[in-house]
């Protein structure tokens, strides 16, 4: 079908908190585009709410 190999790296960022954690937009920019060519990329996926478990 014409499709390449399935992705291999996946390419975690820290998540831009600007109240905790102070990062500018432009430094996770530079960041990713230090990781990987933006012409190999098929897909950015963001998690719009930050937590790994439910606690109740």
């Amino acid at each position: 079908a014409g499709f390449g190999p399935y992705a291999s790296d996946v390419y975690r960022l820290p998540y831009p908190y600007p109240y905790r954690y102070p990062i500018p937009m432009t430094a996770i920019e530079r960041r990713m585009l230090s990781l990987v060519d933006p012409r190999e990329v098929a897909c950015v996926g963001v998690e719009p709410v930050i937590g790994e478990r439910w606690e109740e």
